[in-house]
């Protein structure tokens, strides 16, 4: 007699043979997949490299090495985001759900201001400080939203791109954009003092024909030179990438780390839980760390051979001069 259909057993062995096929290939896969984006990875390293070298010293700068300073680690990933803008280059594919841009709580933290000719130096917050005439408002157009902060000698006036008074500071709006960069924009600046805009102690404005240890801005013109200038803070930024700590030492150009797939932003070498961190960041593409060195090099390398107390200081360490 004719039969139509399978029987129970040949369908369970069916299904077992085929059980037994996944559990062989699905390693080979997930290793496949995994390799596939520890190559997209790599490939975010290094068009981050070029963007480091554009905001450095324009196109010249990836020709001429050892020419151009990078950027202090503080405002890493804003620097480089400012030239070239797309989120998902700083983020390791491994890692996406870390990837969320988020704006920071207090978005003036580690802003000060500083009068060198009075020598003082005072934090500039939402509530303004009345007795040494800073103001501060919040408002929008059509950019984005903003925290204004106005700096008077006589009074503090608020406006919107001009003062009352001739010898008014400088007025400038922390602009919170959508996707967590921190911009601050320099509308208007005339004060015939030696006046400084700090970010976590350095001069948001310097200005290379003063002394250099204690560089101004708005000195010149006053200030026209300076009108108009942004600088992009890190604060409420997020990636997946560290830099290293010690990348406002380094030139493009140096055989030293600059970026590498880790937990935190910014590598602090210090820190006695770094070695296990650089451990723990290995596991994202199959114990192998890609790193981006300053020179535009990147390549895939153990843990142990970055790790800072088995010899690998002189890979994060700038070079001698």
């Amino acid at each position: 007699m004719r039969r139509n259909a399978f029987t129970l057993v040949e369908v369970m062995i069916v299904i077992a043979v085929i059980a037994l096929l996944l559990m062989i290939l699905l390693p080979s896969y997930q290793r496949a997949a995994a390799m596939t984006r520890a190559t997209i990875c790599r490939n975010n390293l290094a068009k981050l490299s070029t963007a480091f070298a554009t905001h450095a010293g324009g196109a010249g700068a990836s020709t001429i090495k050892g020419a151009f300073g990078l950027p202090a680690s503080d405002v890493w990933p804003a620097v480089p985001y400012d030239v070239c803008p797309v989120t998902a280059l700083f983020t390791c594919p491994e890692m996406e759900e870390k990837s969320i841009f988020a704006l920071p709580k207090n978005p003036l933290e580690g802003l000060t201001y500083a009068c060198t000719n009075r020598n003082f130096e005072i934090p500039i917050t939402e509530v303004g400080i009345g007795g040494l005439h800073i103001g501060t408002r919040r408002g929008q157009d059509s950019r984005a939203p903003y925290i204004e902060i106005v700096l008077e000698d006589v009074e503090t006036r608020i406006s919107t791109n001009t003062f009352d008074h001739d010898d008014g500071d400088g007025l400038m709006r922390v602009y919170l954009e959508s996707n967590g960069k921190v911009v601050i924009k320099l509308l208007n600046y005339s004060c015939g003092e030696k006046n400084c805009m700090r970010y976590k102690g350095k001069p948001l404005y310097p200005d290379e024909t003063t002394d250099p240890i204690s560089p101004i801005y708005g000195w010149l013109g006053p200030g026209a030179s300076k009108v108009n200038r942004e600088v992009s803070l890190s604060q409420g930024m997020q990636c997946t990438y560290g830099i290293n700590e010690r990348s406002g030492q380094l030139r493009y150009g140096d055989a030293r780390v600059l970026l590498v797939d880790y937990d935190k932003t910014i590598v602090n070498l210090s820190d006695p839980k770094c070695p296990q961190m650089l451990s723990d960041a290995a596991q994202r593409h199959l114990g192998k760390l890609n790193v981006l060195f300053a020179d535009g090099a990147v390549k895939a390398t153990g843990p142990t051979n970055l790790d800072p107390l088995l010899g690998g200081q002189e890979l994060w360490a700038p070079p001698d001069r």
